[in-house]
């Protein structure tokens, strides 16, 4: 079938830089798309850690009553979720992302419905589903094989 992608670039790196043996350009090349893939990861870590303490609080604050509280902590919890949705799209499946944007308009219409239960067990379903985002993507020493 012949050389693939990789295989390609690897040869076509060592050719570039002739002084270089193909080894240590392979070690780089895989050196490169193992860091690529940590930082990533980490990235893909820390997407939906901010909104997690204000939905969490969100849903204490509207089972208090406080429903100025809970409004406020799901405000800040959504534009937090605005600003890394792209990047949480572009990196990881998207059925929990698009559950995601589902549970936060369903958020708001027990907000405005002031439906007390619903609205705390949706916001922490919310914050379920943020923390379990990047668990298919965890950096494990077994992606390496």
């Amino acid at each position: 079938l012949g050389c693939g992608p990789r295989d390609t670039l690897l040869v076509g790196l060592a050719k570039r830089f002739h002084r270089l043996p193909i080894g240590a350009v392979s070690i780089g090349l895989l050196s490169t798309a193992t860091l690529t893939g940590w930082l990533l990861g980490s990235g893909i870590s820390s997407a939906g850690e901010a909104s997690v303490a204000p939905l969490e609080q969100a849903a204490a604050a509207a089972l208090e009553g406080n429903w100025a509280a809970a409004s406020e902590n799901r405000t800040s919890a959504q534009a937090h979720w605005e600003k890394v949705r792209p990047f949480a799209a572009a990196l990881c499946r998207h059925e929990p992302v698009e559950q995601i944007d589902l549970l936060f308009a369903q958020l708001e219409a027990f907000e405005a419905d002031r439906d007390t239960p619903e609205y705390a067990a949706t916001a922490v379903g919310i914050a379920q589903t943020l923390e379990t985002l990047p668990v298919p993507h965890r950096f494990h020493w077994w992606n390496l094989l």
